[in-house]
């Protein structure tokens, strides 16, 4: 986790590459600097989203 915000939290997926894991989607509250596997939920310029792995 590189932020927490009040909607989600923000994830580099890839050097460089940053995308948000809405708060929807959280069993618990993660903390930055956090690691979890996550997978791409959407991708489309300029929006990355990303999903927890189950």
């Amino acid at each position: 986790m590189v932020s927490v915000v009040p909607f989600g939290a923000f994830v580099e997926v890839a050097p460089g590459i940053h995308g948000l894991l809405h708060k929807d989607s959280w069993d618990r509250t993660p903390q930055v600097g956090e690691s979890m596997p996550v997978r791409i939920a959407e991708w489309g310029p300029p929006r990355l989203s990303v999903a927890p792995a189950r």
